[in-house]
C-alpha cells in the first residue's frame, strides 16, 4: 500500500535518536529497556526529548518520544515478516495482508473508518511490506492521537478479513502488479529474484496478483496472520508534543492486547544468488530508452552487523565519485558511459547485496563484452 509517504516515520524507525531518557521503571505491564547506545548527540532542537523504551509483558517492544516541538503525533510499527514469509500456496500473501489490516477489525469493523478518521484529523497514513518486514505509519493532529492509536492498534489485534474485503482489495493489489509490470527497474528487480537461488524465498513473486492470490480462503489468511503476527515481533515508534506518561499509558493500553503465536519462524540462510546468476549475462529490452550495466555483488552475510563501519557506503562512494582518475571519470573520458552509481543495499540482517549500475553511451553499448 502507498497511500501518503512519512519519510519522518521511515527515519524514526532506522535511526533512532538517543535523548533524554526517562526511568518509567518496571511493572506488571511492561519492563523498561535500558538505553545501550553510547552515541550522543547535542543539538537544541533535541534538548527538549524525553523518550523511553519499553518492553510490554507480551514482547513488544516501543520506543516512546515526547517532543513539545512537533506539529503533529505520528507511530509507526514494524512487523519483523515479510514476503520472504510468503504461503507457498499464495505468493503476495504478506502483501496482499499488509492491504487487509487497513479493512475493518472486530472494535472497527467499518471499511473506511480508519481512512476517514485520519483524513477528518489532519493525518496521513502508509504501509509497505519488504522482505523480512512489514511497516505500518500514520501521523494525525494531536487531539486526535489517542483515538488514532486506538485504531491503529487494532490491526495487530483483531482485523475481520471479511470476505467481501478481501475481493475487493485483490483488485487493488492487481493493479498495483499492473503499474508495477510498467517500470523498468521493478522489472529488473523482478528478473534478479526469478532467476536467483530456487532454495531461497526471495526468488517468489513478492507483489501478488489476481492469478496467484484470487480463491484465497477467508480462514487460511486468519491463520497465516495469526502465525506471523505476534508481538514479540513487532516494534513500535510514537511521537507526540504528549507528555511521556500520557504516550507510556496510551502504549500500554493499546498494545497490551496483541496475541502471542508460540510459533517460531525458519531463518534463511541460503544464498540469494543461483549458480546461473554468478558470472553470467542476463539482457533485458527496457521500456523506456534506457542504456544501462548493472552488476551485483552478493556481500558476506555478517556484513551488517558492522553498521558502524559502513564498508559498503564507503566503497560505493569511491566508485561513483567523479574525480578524473575515478571509475566514473575513466568510463566518461573514454566515451563508455555517462553516469556511474553505486549502493550497499540491505534486504535483510544477513542477506546485503552490493549493485554497480553505468548508464551507458552507444559506444559503451558496444563495448560491453
Amino acid at each position: 500500500m502507498r497511500l501518503m509517504k512519512l519519510p519522518f516515520i521511515q527515519l524514526l524507525l532506522t535511526c533512532l535518536l538517543p535523548m533524554t531518557m526517562v526511568s518509567a521503571g518496571s511493572n506488571a505491564l511492561f519492563d523498561e529497556i535500558a538505553d545501550q547506545n553510547q552515541l550522543t548527540i547535542s543539538s537544541p532542537a533535541l534538548s527538549g526529548r524525553r523518550t523511553v523504551k519499553l518492553r510490554l509483558k507480551n514482547g513488544l517492544e516501543a520506543y516512546l518520544i515526547s517532543d513539545p516541538n512537533v506539529e503533529q503525533s505520528a507511530a509507526a510499527l514494524a512487523v519483523n515478516v515479510g514476503s520472504w514469509h510468503d504461503h507457498k500456496d499464495y505468493p503476495g500473501m504478506a502483501h496482499f495482508l499488509e492491504h487487509m489490516l487497513f479493512m475493518g477489525n472486530e472494535a472497527y469493523p467499518n471499511e473506511s473508518e480508519y481512512f476517514k478518521y485520519i483524513g477528518d484529523n489532519g493525518g496521513r497514513m502508509n504501509a509497505y511490506t519488504s522482505t523480512d518486514r512489514t511497516v505500518y505509519m500514520l501521523s494525525v493532529n494531536n487531539d486526535a492521537f489517542a483515538g488514532a492509536l486506538d485504531r491503529f492498534s487494532h490491526f495487530f489485534i483483531d482485523p475481520l478479513f471479511k470476505p467481501g474485503s478481501i475481493g475487493r482489495e485483490l483488485l487493488a493489489v492487481d493493479q498495483e502488479h499492473s503499474k508495477n509490470i510498467e517500470h523498468d527497474g521493478w522489472r529488473q528487480w523482478m528478473i534478479f529474484k526469478e532467476t536467483g537461488n530456487p532454495l531461497h524465498p526471495n526468488a517468489g513473486f513478492s507483489t501478488g496478483n489476481a492469478d496467484t492470490l484470487r480463491g484465497i480462503p477467508q480462514e487460511t489468511m486468519k491463520a497465516w496472520y495469526r502465525t506471523h503476527y505476534s508481538a514479540e515481533r513487532m516494534h513500535l515508534v510514537v511521537l507526540s508534543p504528549l507528555p511521556l506518561d500520557q504516550l507510556i499509558s496510551l502504549t500500554v493500553n493499546d498494545f497490551s492486547a496483541v496475541p502471542v503465536s508460540g510459533v517460531n519462524l525458519p531463518a534463511f540462510e541460503e544464498t540469494l544468488l543461483s549458480e546461473r546468476q554468478q558470472g553470467s549475462m542476463i539482457y533485458i529490452t527496457p521500456i523506456k530508452d534506457l542504456r544501462q550495466l548493472s552488476i551485483t555483488w552478493e556481500m558476506a552475510a555478517d556484513l551488517g552487523a558492522h553498521k558502524e563501519k559502513k564498508v559498503g557506503d564507503l566503497l560505493a562512494y569511491i566508485l561513483q565519485s567523479g574525480g578524473p582518475t575515478s571509475l566514473q571519470g575513466t568510463l566518461k573520458k573514454e566515451g563508455l558511459a555517462e553516469r556511474v552509481r553505486a549502493e550497499a543495499g540491505s534486504l535483510s540482517k544477513t542477506h546485503q547485496l552490493f549493485t554497480l549500475d553505468i548508464e551507458l553511451t552507444d559506444q559503451g553499448v558496444e563495448e560491453v563484452n
